[in-house]
């Protein structure tokens, strides 16, 4: 059996091991880092989002964590992110991500109506990701190729993602979809040297 619960102190060890598993660290916002080079990234963490962590109750071991972000300016006080989910190597396919969903969903919902949307991104190739995420009705809001450069905390970077967000209000939701208020997500095109464009299509979870 498994319970969920907010990070306490002694976990910082745990946690630091699970998201720079080689598994887990290809997919997060940062690069690997020993656990003190680590540690005022991980204060920021706590500062700005809530972490829980899965615990084996046999053990008492972290064998899951995830971060989860409430929105604290004017623009997004409506929405909440989802952030560094991980999975401990010896504990894959055990359906913690799935736990870990549905009780930050529950937490969301907690907070209606003050929030109605949530929100993350997912690095391309992460099927695993993707097909959790798809099977519980999240939608696909923007898509960045790897190519696409853009700039954040004064860097340049590029990584192919995905946006996804749901909307908590069945009601809304499904004003949305049939008022057709819904985007073209359409990828850039490319000019070729022979001056004919070059259309960019997404297969398979890549591009």
């Amino acid at each position: 059996m498994y319970h969920i619960r907010r990070a306490e102190v002694n976990d910082y060890e745990a946690i630091h091991r699970i998201w720079m598993q080689p598994h887990v660290i290809k997919w997060m916002s940062f690069g690997k880092m020993d656990a003190k080079e680590f540690r005022p990234l991980y204060e920021q963490f706590l500062q700005d989002t809530e972490i829980y962590v899965v615990v084996d109750d046999h053990d008492g071991k972290v064998v899951a964590v995830r971060r989860i972000g409430f929105g604290k300016e004017p623009l997004n006080q409506h929405c909440v992110g989802f952030y560094s989910m991980g999975v401990d190597e010896h504990h894959l396919r055990q359906g913690h991500a799935t736990r870990l969903y549905n009780y930050f969903m529950e937490l969301a919902k907690k907070h209606q109506p003050i929030i109605t949307r949530v929100e993350f991104t997912q690095s391309y190739s992460n099927d695993t990701a993707f097909k959790v995420a798809d099977n519980r009705g999240f939608i696909v809001e923007a898509r960045f190729p790897e190519w696409l450069y853009r700039e954040k905390n004064n860097g340049v970077y590029n990584l192919p993602e995905r946006f996804v967000y749901q909307i908590l209000d069945s009601n809304v939701a499904e004003h949305i979809v049939n008022s057709g208020m819904r985007f073209p997500n359409r990828l850039p095109s490319m000019k070729a040297d022979n001056d004919k464009s070059i259309r960019i299509v997404e297969k398979s979870n890549d591009f």
